[in-house]
């Protein structure tokens, strides 16, 4: 699958899917980032959900869509998933508490202790207010 996208300067060109890293809600309506920059699109980030996830997106908050196959890691204390482009740079993306499970399961598995944590803490403030 393949977008048409446009440059800062309007120029469109093709980019497969597969090259992008991260897709970010702006003013102007979705910036799709990849290793080689960020490019607009003339579509709401609401019409691009159901095709991308048949690819592997998700989306893990209310601004952003995100390539799952390009996480390299997830940071449980900020909620936050890393990706990194081919030239070594990363791109962070926060996740809502709502879509934690929107996450691969590997990813699911390393934040359990968190989520354990967290259900303590709610069952402590409950037991607080008996």
């Amino acid at each position: 699958m393949k977008f048409v996208l446009a440059d800062e300067n309007g120029k469109l060109i093709e980019v497969p899917i597969e090259d992008v890293l991260i897709i970010t809600l702006t003013s102007k309506g979705p910036l799709f980032r990849t290793s080689e920059g960020e490019f607009g699109y003339a579509r709401t980030m609401a019409e691009l959900l159901p095709a991308l996830q048949k690819q592997g997106f998700e989306s893990l908050d209310r601004n952003n869509i995100v390539n799952t196959g390009r996480i390299s890691e997830y940071d449980s204390e900020y909620r936050q998933v890393i990706l990194e482009s081919e030239g070594g740079a990363q791109i962070r993306a926060s996740v809502s508490a709502a879509r934690v499970d929107k996450l691969p399961g590997h990813l699911r598995e390393s934040i359990a202790p968190y989520l354990a944590s967290r259900r303590l803490a709610v069952l402590h403030s409950l037991s607080f207010w008996s």
